[in-house]
């Protein structure tokens, strides 16, 4: 009997050697023969390459070869997406970039939820830059008959802060986007267009955003557009259609998001969501050419017709009217183009403006980047082209 259990502990020892040898060299023979599985990380980065002597001075070869390594060591993919996995699914630890809250809901973190709790009021705030662009702006559209509306997509915690942590919920404080919005009303003779109160009213219909997502849902998207076409209704005079839920099916959908891919195990956090099937097909948006010298145009345009309306609209737009937006509001007018672009420069806005000749230009930004610095390239050009600065 002892020489069984003898044999079975030395089985165990050798077994554990064997096993900790593969762990320890399988790195490094993938790095060689490259046979591991390459699984998509959702980084949005590129990987550092290979350092070498031709391309660094040998000051900079140590840190250089460091981030190739870093970026670039055998198995590296399955091995952060497991660690990810563990320590963000089984024992709900936070990452970096994305905090893990209540019921499965998922967050930016960083500066988002620095926001939330007000750590980012600064008197640097800038808040006349905002000032001088939306004002300037809407004068030169009003000059050329044109409707101009800037339109705030809110953080998904300004929505559903109940979902956070209880440390971060009960340290709620003034945003930027409530500072920015007091400014304009004491200061400036264009108001902040809000979203945040419909959709918070909107949350008693279904979830206005994703809880693995930082984008809202398709009734998210659909609360947004019948404000948008409302107040277009009212700045233009022209009683559009804005719709009603009724006019949609609602369909059952698996959908994985974004912060559920930034952790890098999109599927484990996936959910069922409930998306709009309208009951009379839209019209299919198109992706166009980009423009010949357009070289600011990093991401697209797409192009929607529809021969029973009228009107052009111009979009520039970040990723929340791609979730959504461009079917509502494409159907809206005759002719309109989205252009995928976060912060448009006004020679941007001014090249598609002379290009499209539209009769409604909207630029809508997520809350989240109300915190970049506009340059004078985002403010007010005048006709000899010479950018205006603070103070004129």
């Amino acid at each position: 009997m002892d020489r069984i259990a003898h044999r079975i502990e030395r089985f165990t020892q050798w077994l554990m050697i064997i096993g900790f040898m593969v762990l320890l060299w399988a790195p490094l023979s993938d790095q060689v023969f490259d046979w591991g599985p390459k699984i998509d990380l959702g980084e949005k980065r590129n990987l550092a390459g290979f350092a070498s002597l031709e391309n660094v001075s040998v000051a900079e070869f140590p840190d250089a070869f460091e981030k190739y390594y870093d970026d670039q060591f055998g198995l590296r993919s399955m091995l952060v997406r497991g660690y990810r996995l563990i320590t963000s699914r089984l024992l709900g630890l936070s990452t970096e970039k994305v905090l893990i809250g209540e019921d499965g809901w998922l967050y930016y973190s960083g500066p988002v939820i620095d926001d939330f709790m007000g750590r980012r009021e600064s008197p640097y705030d800038h808040f006349d830059r905002w000032k001088d662009k939306l004002e300037t702006w809407t004068d030169w559209f009003t000059e050329r008959d044109m409707t101009y509306l800037f339109v705030v997509a809110p953080n998904k915690v300004t929505i559903y802060p109940e979902h956070l942590p209880e440390r971060y919920r009960k340290r709620a404080g003034r945003t930027r986007m409530d500072r920015l919005k007091e400014y304009l009303a004491e200061n400036s003779r264009v108001p902040l267009f809000d979203l945040r109160e419909p959709m918070r009213e909107a949350k008693d219909l279904g979830l206005v955003y994703h809880p693995n997502d930082s984008h809202w849902t398709d009734l998210g998207a659909f609360i947004a557009f019948q404000e948008i076409c409302r107040e277009i209704s009212s700045a233009t005079g022209v009683n559009m259609d804005c719709g009603s839920i009724e006019d949609y099916r609602f369909v059952n959908q698996v959908h994985e998001g974004d912060l559920g891919e930034m952790i890098g195990f999109g599927k484990a956090f996936s959910v069922d969501s409930l998306t709009l099937e309208p009951k009379t097909p839209f019209h299919q948006a198109q992706y166009m050419d980009r423009p010949e010298g357009a070289d600011w145009l990093w991401h697209g345009m797409l192009l929607k017709e529809n021969p029973e309306k009228t009107g052009k609209l111009l979009v520039f737009h970040d990723s929340f009217t791609r979730h959504g937006l461009i079917d509502f509001l494409g159907e809206q007018f005759n002719r309109s183009v989205f252009v995928y672009l976060r912060r448009p420069s006004f020679e941007s806005v001014r090249y598609m403006v002379e290009r499209e000749k539209p009769d409604v230009v909207i630029e809508e930004m997520a809350e989240r980047f109300l915190s970049l610095w506009l340059k004078d390239e985002d403010l007010f050009y005048e006709e000899d082209s010479q950018p205006r600065t603070e103070g004129e």
